[in-house]
């Protein structure tokens, strides 16, 4: 396991694992991108001769409220309260954004059926 997805695994639940990483820029750092199944992570290394890896951004999916492409390798992702801008390194954004979407999409909560109330005939019975 890589010291990223180490760094990773930390701000993670025990239900909840990185699904895909990309090499991106947020806030004129660069650093790695992790998107897990129920929130995202971007990761930055720190230090010269002695990496270590600091997560500066933990977004849970649910508190995103939209999601753009602002150019080939750009993209916004906005919440109640803030925007936040990345810059994609060696891939398009619109992909990435694609898994985001799928992910966000699958981590929202399922709907519980009603229970409905079937009433059954009872049979006569023959004397």
């Amino acid at each position: 396991m890589s010291k990223i997805s180490q760094a990773a695994k930390q701000h993670l639940t025990t239900d909840d694992n990185v699904v895909q990483q990309y090499r991106s820029i947020n806030n004129k750092n660069e650093g790695t991108l992790s998107l897990a199944k129920q929130r995202l992570l971007f990761i930055q290394p720190k230090g010269f001769l002695r990496k270590t890896y600091d997560v500066t951004l933990d977004l849970p999916y649910n508190t995103i409220t939209s999601t753009s492409v602002d150019a080939s390798h750009r993209f916004t992702i906005t919440t109640k309260s803030d925007s936040i801008e990345f810059v994609t390194i060696g891939i398009q954004a619109d992909i990435v954004l694609d898994t985001l979407q799928h992910l966000i999409e699958s981590a929202k909560p399922k709907p519980v059926p009603k229970a409905t109330t079937v009433k059954v005939a009872k049979r006569k019975q023959k004397k």
